[in-house]
């Protein structure tokens, strides 16, 4: 039997307002409303009007709704919120994808960057770019695996358990200040995120691994020289293939260019 107590009022920005049952989701309680909406979207922006927050936070679509709460959803589009949380869980799944190619790999941090992605990580022997084609194929296959990104709540002693065997990753624990500390699980690959992510990997529709550069831990040029693969995420097709062009655009400026600069491409009357 239900108890008024036991009811939340959650006001979607989209769909409106609904009374739900402490504990719901939010991929449920947008789905009482609207199915469509609530399938479509990838994560959501809230404020709980109960604690007063003023500032909107960004959860996955599994969040539970424990108070009255204001949310708006985000949806796959081309705006930097949704291409943002799209580029990290797509850095997730390339480093997935590399711990199958790669098992000894141990891996750093894999940020969203402005245009995509990229992970840095250490490995035994070294990667070149032809190796980026054995990586993308690996990633489609998790892809057709639809994986959830599924976020738990650890304690720090539990992280370290879990990352015992990874120095970068202890490092960062170390320093994280909370008692409680959130990864993610995709398949079987654990990393150690904060979040949020898109619902599952079959959400990743079109993406590039675009190139392969070193880098220090923490831009420390003391510290270990690792791997990093940069690379980019969109919704579609068309939209990666639109940026993949405006990337080859701004290589043949900068090629032409250069090449004025050092008068590689002038004509001269003695030429035959």
């Amino acid at each position: 039997m239900l108890f008024e107590k036991d009811m939340i009022k959650i006001k979607f920005e989209e769909l409106g307002e609904i009374e739900v049952q402490k504990g719901t989701s939010i991929l449920d309680a947008a789905g009482f409303i609207d199915r469509k909406s609530a399938r479509g979207a990838i994560a959501a922006e809230i404020s709980n009007s109960k604690k007063g927050v003023d500032k909107s936070i960004a959860v996955d679509m599994d969040f539970i709704l424990e108070n009255n709460t204001d949310i708006t959803l985000i949806s796959p589009g081309m705006d930097d919120k949704s291409l943002d949380i799209l580029n990290h869980s797509t850095a997730h799944l390339m480093a997935a994808a590399v711990k199958k190619i790669y098992p000894e790999a141990r891996f750093a941090i894999g940020p969203s960057i402005k245009n995509g992605f990229y992970y840095d990580f250490e490995i035994k022997g070294n990667i070149n770019p032809d190796d980026l084609p054995v990586i993308e194929k690996q990633m489609k296959k998790l892809i057709g695996g639809n994986h959830a990104f599924s976020r738990e709540e650890v304690t720090k002693k539990e992280a370290r358990e879990i990352f015992k065997d990874n120095p970068f990753k202890l490092e960062l624990i170390s320093e994280i200040p909370d008692k409680i500390i959130s990864i993610y699980r995709t398949g079987d690959f654990t990393d150690l995120c904060t979040g949020p992510h898109i619902p599952s990997t079959s959400r990743i529709k079109a993406f590039k691994l675009l190139s392969i550069a070193g880098a220090y831990w923490r831009g420390n040029e003391k510290n270990k020289m690792l791997v990093r693969i940069y690379g980019t995420s969109f919704f579609s097709r068309e939209d990666l293939d639109g940026h993949l062009a405006k990337i080859e655009k701004a290589k043949q400026s900068d090629h032409r260019k250069i090449g004025n600069e050092l008068d590689f491409f002038s004509f001269h009357d003695e030429a035959p």
